[in-house]
């Protein structure tokens, strides 16, 4: 029988004492685990402070044991109008803080990774084909304006870029944002939590 996987999507004060002195504190964080089971370390401390996440139904299937990238793809790219729990976002104009980007590994990338999940902070600005988005994520990779230390990897924000077509479709990424001199294409796909 496959794992169920539940979401919760945890505001900052939570991480206030836990994140590196001087770094912008994230205003959400996403954690998956187990449903019925022990997700282990924080998140089985968050089961604990029910006023400061949301659960969603589960995703099942993941081909890891765990959430990836794929699944999260899979899930906003496939139909979600008998969805209670999850909408579809179809257009870079229309994120709003909370909602979640996941993007497929491009083509010819040598990463074991299925691609990149991230958390909107917010829409800075869409200049004709390309959209600049502050994300909050977890990356050994910083992008532009990190918040993360030099050096340092995890959990943090910085502005990504999306390419976009002349019809607005996302078709790609650039993964430092205006500071990136190369779009991957890949499929790109929005989502967000609804309760």
């Amino acid at each position: 029988m496959p794992k169920t996987w539940r979401y919760a999507l945890i505001s900052s004060k939570f991480f206030e004492n836990s994140c590196p002195q001087g770094s912008k504190v994230t205003k959400i964080k996403l954690f998956a685990w187990p449903s019925g089971g022990n997700s282990g370390g924080a998140t089985s401390g968050l089961v604990q402070r029910p006023g400061l996440f949301r659960l969603s139904p589960p995703i099942s299937n993941s081909r890891s044991g765990r959430p990836l990238a794929e699944d999260f793809f899979s899930l906003f790219a496939g139909d979600l109008s008998n969805s209670d729990h999850w909408s579809k976002v179809n257009w870079v104009r229309d994120l709003r803080p909370g909602d979640l980007i996941a993007w497929l590994l491009p083509e010819g990338s040598q990463s074991r990774d299925t691609g990149h999940t991230m958390i909107v902070e917010g829409v800075l600005k869409i200049d004709g084909s390309i959209a600049l988005v502050r994300v909050i994520d977890s990356t050994v990779s910083p992008h532009m304006s990190d918040s993360r230390p030099a050096g340092t990897n995890g959990l943090g924000t910085g502005i990504i870029g999306i390419a976009l077509d002349s019809a607005e479709r996302a078709i790609g990424f650039l993964w430092r944002g205006s500071e990136s001199t190369k779009i991957h294409y890949t499929d790109i796909a929005f989502g967000r939590l609804l309760k």
